[in-house]
């Protein structure tokens, strides 16, 4: 099964880079293979305008990757 990581987790070598709204593997197969399952997080830097939130421009995006597919 799986669900949100704790903050033990959070403190642990094997989920240092994971932020702390991560869902983890928790047992069996989904814990096993965590690391080729999980996705990673993408992101967008914008300028917006202070009036109305609109974005005017992008400087940087990295687009979401998902992770692997498991096939038993």
């Amino acid at each position: 099964y799986v669900g949100p990581i704790n903050s033990d987790e959070l403190k642990s070598k094997q989920f240092r880079n994971y932020s702390k709204n991560t869902v983890i593997g928790k047992k069996g197969l989904e814990r096993l293979y965590d690391k080729q399952l999980q996705n990673t997080d993408g992101f967008r830097v914008s300028i917006a305008n202070t009036y109305d939130n609109k974005p005017l421009d992008t400087l940087l995006e990295k687009k979401a990757e998902n992770g692997k597919d498991l096939h038993l």
